[in-house]
């Protein structure tokens, strides 16, 4: 038979199995589960106050949209109507002729870039007249409101009566522009 002694032996090395049983099985995988319940709230709760922010942030473009609204115009303002951009034109026509430059202006075909996030438009333009005024044309472009990208610029010096010109009465010294305009359509670019 088994002494008392031993007995408590074995009754305590029972105990401490079970009791390490527990501490495996119950214990460990309550602190996993709370650490795993843990880290779900703190997930969640960024997630709320993100969705505060921008619960603000809505709040305050309607508090301010008519702000807003004259913003969202000026932009649309600065595309061109791909199939009628006879403002642009004008634009191009009225400054040429508010710098007495001759003018021909036409529209181009150009291919589409990757990179393009709208539909561009282009335009080819020719200018004749003081190197100076040319110059001015091309700042004021620069300084509209308009989305323009200059692609491509050829610069001639007129010499001396040399056959016929692009242009009727430039002199010599004068320069002709031959100006290549890219410019973008409201249109989106479709994926």
């Amino acid at each position: 038979m088994i002494s008392s002694e031993n007995k408590i032996y074995l009754i305590l090395i029972v105990w401490m199995i079970i009791f390490g049983l527990l501490l495996r099985f119950g214990i460990f995988s309550l602190a996993k589960e709370l650490n795993r319940t843990s880290e779900e709230f703190a997930f969640q709760k960024k997630a709320l106050e993100l969705f505060q922010l921008r619960v603000e942030d809505f709040k305050n473009f309607q508090k301010n949209y008519s702000f807003y609204q004259t913003i969202i115009k000026k932009i649309e303002n600065s595309f061109v109507n791909q199939e009628a951009p006879v403002n642009f034109i004008k634009f191009l026509e009225e400054e040429a002729e508010n710098l007495n430059l001759s003018k021909e202006i036409s529209p181009l075909s150009i291919p589409q870039r990757e990179t393009d996030p709208w539909l561009p438009v282009a335009f080819s333009a020719a200018l004749g007249g003081p190197f100076s005024d040319c110059l001015k044309f091309l700042e004021r472009l620069e300084q509209s409101h308009w989305l323009i990208e200059i692609s491509q610029l050829n610069i001639k010096r007129i010499e001396k009566e040399k056959g016929k010109q692009k242009f009727e009465g430039l002199s010599p010294g004068e320069v002709t522009f031959d100006i290549t305009l890219k410019t973008f359509s409201t249109e989106k670019v479709e994926d």
